[in-house]
């Protein structure tokens, strides 16, 4: 097994993973969850049928060869709505996205046409790419060769970078968690230069006089691009927010413990974002105010639904608002809040002579084990060990608590 045969068996193994990652792990932002899944989706089939060529396992499987070609020609499509999801916070189509679909819409069309061809065309085609993995783009399929496939899809691709480029900064300037930030800039970048390799690549492809670099150059140029792809598929877990789409409004268990929300309690907003995408920022912040003075948030029924309700706004409004200014979603939102209600409550001594069931109760949980399971995550320990450091702390005897 070559180099580039190992590199591309451990970037399909790597994208598998975040897929599953992505769809199992619960995020405050479905749709761009959805769609990063999707991207991670295609490079793990376009690494996996390259390991299937490129170590010459093509023989054994001659299925996996025409078919994906579409597929790969909607990865920039997935990255355009990925990246306009989280940017704008909402996907409007337009008629002018049509574009993004045309090497999609041709690809469909040639192997339609690959597969009108007689089986012994097909079965020609087939072994040539068998036998002659690095000819395969000069194959015509039916409007077009593969590397002129190739060529289309990096082209368009390239000029959607180009337009998320734009748009990035003015979602930078505004928006006020860093960690998402951090990840959109890391993340474009590396497609940048994944994307533009792969032009040039591509451009060599579609001229066999080499006008653009030797044939060292050209290895040297498919070596960094493999090595990108990489880096691409191992970035997210330097970013555990591509997979959850927010992150804890708490720098630390202490912060909740001395009953501090860092970024909700005080109502602080930059001046310029009062009003955005329709939203009376202030009015949010000052109406939430009213709801954790009144902890309506310890009902066991508080939700979204409920609290849209309450304040009379819609819900993709308050949605919005929760991901947007605080960075979190509405449960992490309540969550934290009646964390921040029991640790006053244990604090006070409601353990000394009342139960966890009892506590969680008050807190608006169903039940004991969800109780302590978001108290520990937010908390850093569970009820119990931070009743018995609350005992130590303020000298309360510890034979009068209660546990059961």
């Amino acid at each position: 097994m070559g180099l580039f045969s190992s590199v591309l068996i451990i970037v399909s193994v790597l994208s598998l993973v975040k897929v599953s990652i992505l769809l199992l792990r619960k995020g405050s932002d479905k749709r761009a969850n959805s769609l990063l899944s999707v991207f991670f989706f295609i490079v793990f089939l376009y690494s996996l049928q390259g390991f299937v060529i490129e170590a010459g396992y093509l023989k054994d499987l001659p299925w996996f060869y025409i078919w994906p070609l579409p597929i790969y020609a909607l990865m920039h499509v997935v990255i355009f709505f990925y990246f306009n999801s989280i940017l704008d916070k909402s996907i409007t189509w337009k008629a002018s996205y049509t574009l993004l679909f045309i090497p999609f819409l041709l690809a469909i069309a040639d192997v339609f046409l690959f597969y009108l061809k007689p089986d012994t065309e097909k079965i020609a085609i087939i072994n040539d790419a068998i036998l002659n993995p690095a000819d395969r783009f000069e194959k015509q399929y039916g409007l077009f060769a593969l590397k002129e496939h190739f060529l289309m899809r990096s082209a368009i691709a390239l000029l959607t970078i180009c337009l998320l480029w734009f748009k990035l900064p003015f979602f930078l300037k505004s928006s006020i968690n860093k960690e998402t930030n951090n990840w959109l800039s890391a993340f474009l970048a590396l497609l940048s230069v994944v994307i533009g390799l792969t032009l040039v690549l591509s451009v060599e492809k579609c001229f066999p006089e080499e006008i653009l670099v030797s044939t060292h150059s050209y290895t040297v140029l498919m070596s960094f691009m493999f090595m990108s792809s990489f880096f691409l598929v191992i970035l997210p877990f330097y970013f555990p927010i591509a997979f959850l789409n927010f992150s804890s409004p708490f720098s630390s268990p202490d912060d909740i413990k001395r009953n501090k929300l860092s970024k909700f309690s005080d109502g602080k907003i930059i001046e310029e974002e009062k009003e955005k995408y329709g939203l009376h920022v202030e009015w949010y912040n000052s109406s939430l105010k009213k709801v954790e003075v009144e902890r309506l948030y310890l009902s066991p029924k508080f939700d979204i639904t409920i609290l849209a309700s309450y304040l009379e706004a819609p819900v993709h409004h308050l949605s919005y608002f929760f991901n947007h200014h605080y960075g979190i979603s509405f449960s992490s939102y309540r969550n934290n809040l009646r964390m921040q209600y029991a640790v006053k409550l244990i604090e006070e001594g409601f353990l000394v002579k009342s139960t966890i069931e009892a506590l969680a109760s008050e807190c608006g949980f169903a039940s004991r084990s969800a109780f302590s399971k978001t108290f520990k995550a937010i908390v850093g320990q569970n009820p119990k060990d931070y009743f018995l450091e609350v005992q130590n702390r303020f000298l309360i005897s510890k034979e009068e608590f209660n546990p059961i």
